[in-house]
C-alpha cells in the first residue's frame, strides 16, 4: 500500500469539465428609480408579457427569473391523469438535472419547476453574470429530455410517488387538511388516493406519449 504500483498510461482518469457557471462579474448595477418602485411591462407579444423590477434595496448582483407558463398541454388543469403526470415529469427532471444542478448549486444558483394546476412556474435564482447561460443551459437540457432514455428513472419516480401518495393519509390530520383544502375550492385538484390508484396502472409508455406533447403550446 505505501507504493502502490498502478500503471497511469491505462488507468481512465481525467478532470471533471469546467464549471462554466461560475460568475466572473460582482458589479452591482447602478440605481434606477423608474424601475424600482414596481414592476413593470417591457414588452408584450400575443402570447407573452416580459416585466421587470429593479432592486433598489439590498443592492446585491443577483436576480430572480420568473417564468410561468398557462397551457392545457396534456390535459393539465382538465384531467387528473395530467396531475399525475405533471408530478413524475417533474421528478424525473429533477433527477436528470441532478448533475447539472450540482454544478449550479457550486455557483449559488437554484432552479425550481413546480407544476399548477393550469400552468407550470419556473424560477432561477443566482448572479446576475451567470444567468442568462444558466436559463439557456437549463431550457435546453429541459427540452433534449425527451429524447432521453428514462425507463430507469420512471421506474424510481413511480415507486417512490406511489409510496408518498400512500403515506400521506399517515400523516397529521392538520397536514391533511392544509394539503385537501385544494381539493374543496379548486376544481381541477385531484386527491391523493385518485393520483395513486391512476399511477399504478401509468405505464413508461404513456409517459413518453404524454412527454412528446408537454409544452408545446400555452401563453
Amino acid at each position: 500500500m505505501n507504493e502502490p504500483n498502478l500503471d497511469l498510461s491505462k488507468a481512465n482518469l481525467g478532470l471533471p469539465r469546467a464549471n462554466n457557471l461560475i460568475p466572473k462579474n460582482f458589479d452591482i448595477l447602478p440605481k434606477h428609480s423608474e424601475f424600482a418602485q414596481e414592476p413593470k411591462l417591457l414588452k408584450q407579444w400575443p402570447d407573452a408579457d416580459l416585466c421587470y423590477k429593479k432592486d433598489d434595496k439590498f443592492d446585491r448582483q443577483k436576480s430572480v427569473v420568473s417564468l410561468k407558463i398557462y397551457t392545457n398541454d396534456c390535459h393539465l388543469g382538465l384531467k387528473p391523469e395530467a396531475r399525475v403526470f405533471a408530478n413524475v415529469w417533474t421528478q424525473i427532471l429533477s433527477e436528470h438535472l441532478r448533475e447539472f444542478n450540482y454544478m449550479a448549486n457550486c455557483a449559488n444558483l437554484s432552479f425550481t419547476v413546480s407544476p399548477m394546476f393550469d400552468n407550470v412556474d419556473f424560477q432561477w435564482a443566482g448572479f446576475n453574470d451567470s444567468m442568462p447561460k444558466y436559463i439557456d443551459e437549463s431550457i435546453a437540457k429541459l427540452t433534449a429530455m425527451k429524447d432521453a432514455d428514462l425507463q430507469k428513472t420512471f421506474d424510481q419516480v413511480k415507486e417512490k410517488l406511489l409510496v408518498d401518495f400512500k403515506n400521506f393519509y399517515f400523516e397529521q390530520s392538520y397536514q391533511q387538511a392544509f394539503s385537501l383544502f385544494d381539493n374543496v375550492m379548486l376544481n381541477a385538484s385531484v386527491e391523493q388516493k385518485v393520483m395513486r390508484s391512476i399511477l399504478e396502472e401509468y405505464s413508461y409508455e404513456n409517459f413518453k406519449e404524454h412527454h412528446q406533447r408537454w409544452l408545446h403550446s400555452g401563453r
